[in-house]
């Protein structure tokens, strides 16, 4: 069935939760918030039922807060409802519930996430990118040029992508070596949506969902392959609730390992890795078997898996620390165990988001963190660094700022933009006074 807007699916999903919800706690039982907050066995016990107060308009108290603006958005919730429900959207439409009661909290949320005069996402990502390249560098398109050819695909390489262009080139160079008619999009121009979802702005949403979905059919695809498992998420299971979307839709990920025969590896890596199961391309996408297979067939890789994979792969925890920050301080601190036990001297990921959340780790991590795709790019000749990788261990603003003061100069951005924008990122601090 089709809804006339995202907000007319949310209510009908909302009175479907009030229906159908039994207050069982299952979902509560395997999610992390509870040892992530501490929350005391009558917590525990009390919270299904103050959820379900809430979504009927009641008891908007600070646990409930907390829980719903804590959410992790990594799916342990997903499969465990006996009546079928998503927990997810029932945390979405309470952070709604928030806003319309104009709570202040979820206003300074909102705030902090999409208002770009106190730092909203899109400024963040321009920022990062503007440092790291000029716009002369880019590879993709930033805007849907008049009455294009159609294409077998797009490379939708989203807003996070934009936070690594050497990613995102080697993404490009991948693409053309695998030889496909197709255009790759990206930029803050295009976002999906989840950041507005993720703090309740049902409507603005919507508006970033089908900005999206339109610009992407002007481009007249056959398939759009997202670099982003949290876009694909929106597009391909929440879009469809009010949109007709008459492409075909999958990882970047799933491309590449379908089309490896049509690569060439040039450099063995002689390399022990072990890989981390993102919340998105897993439990949400379902896809645990593509990155394996790309690791297992780059010459050289051995891959050494930790205790907990696949389904059972904890969350990197970084969702949830946008708006509490160390929230995630004991998941993260268990992958570095885990990776560590298994001696490798890699930790893959395939999300910016558990990337930048593992890089940022200041405990003990004697192994590298690296992007699944860098390390295949590596391996077939492309050459590209992670220019911020080593300010993550340095913490040396200045360094930053030294290294890539012709984009700074010749960017919109103050000097002071940058610093407070890597403060914020990479939790760097100045030395200036």
């Amino acid at each position: 069935m089709k809804y006339s807007s995202f907000k007319e699916y949310l209510n009908v999903e909302k009175e479907r939760i009030l229906d159908k919800c039994i207050a069982c706690g299952k979902c509560i039982e395997v999610c992390t918030n509870v040892k992530a907050f501490n929350l005391n066995e009558e917590q525990v016990k009390s919270l299904p039922k103050k959820l379900l107060n809430a979504l009927s308009g009641n008891e908007l108290s600070d646990l409930v807060f907390q829980w719903v603006f804590g959410c992790n958005h990594c799916g342990r919730c997903l499969h465990v409802c006996p009546e079928e429900l998503d927990p997810l959207i029932f945390n979405n439409i309470l952070k709604t519930e928030f806003l319309n009661q104009g709570n202040k909290r979820a206003s300074m949320v909102r705030d902090h996430m999409l208002d770009p005069n106190s730092g909203g996402f899109k400024r963040t990502i321009d920022i990062i990118n503007r440092l790291q390249m000029q716009p002369s560098e880019a590879r993709w398109l930033s805007r849907i040029p008049e009455n294009p050819n159609p294409v077998e695909a797009v490379l939708f390489l989203g807003c996070n992508g934009l936070l690594r262009p050497d990613i995102a080139l080697s993404l490009i160079d991948i693409m053309d070596m695998i030889g496909i008619n197709y255009v790759a999009l990206g930029g803050t121009g295009f976002c999906c949506g989840m950041p507005a979802q993720m703090i309740g702005e049902v409507e603005e949403s919507e508006k970033y969902m089908r900005n999206l979905i339109e610009s992407l059919l002007a481009l007249k695809p056959r398939t759009v392959l997202y670099a982003c498992a949290e876009c694909l998420y929106v597009t391909a299971r929440i879009a469809p609730n009010i949109m007709d979307i008459p492409f075909k839709q999958d990882s970047i990920i799933k491309f590449i390992a379908d089309h490896l025969d049509h690569l060439q590896f040039k450099h063995p890596q002689s390399l022990e890795v072990t890989f981390h199961d993102s919340c998105a391309h897993g439990r949400l996408w379902g896809d645990y078997e593509s990155p394996r297979k790309i690791l297992k067939a780059i010459p050289g890789v051995k891959l050494v898996e930790m205790k907990h994979i696949r389904q059972d792969a904890p969350c990197c925890g970084g969702t949830g620390e946008m708006f509490f920050p160390g929230k995630g301080k004991d998941l993260k601190k268990m992958r570095m165990e885990e990776a560590k036990e298994t001696g490798a001297k890699e930790l893959v990921t395939i999300c910016a988001g558990c990337e930048l959340s593992y890089l940022k780790w200041e405990g003990d991590k004697p192994f590298g963190i690296t992007n699944i795709i860098s390390l295949l790019a590596k391996s077939l000749g492309i050459e590209r660094e992670h220019a911020l990788e080593p300010f993550f261990s340095s913490k040396d603003m200045e360094g930053v700022l030294e290294k890539f003061i012709t984009n700074i100069e010749s960017s919109k951005y103050s000097k002071d933009d940058y610093r407070m924008t890597l403060g914020r990122f990479i939790g760097v601090q100045s030395k200036e006074k």
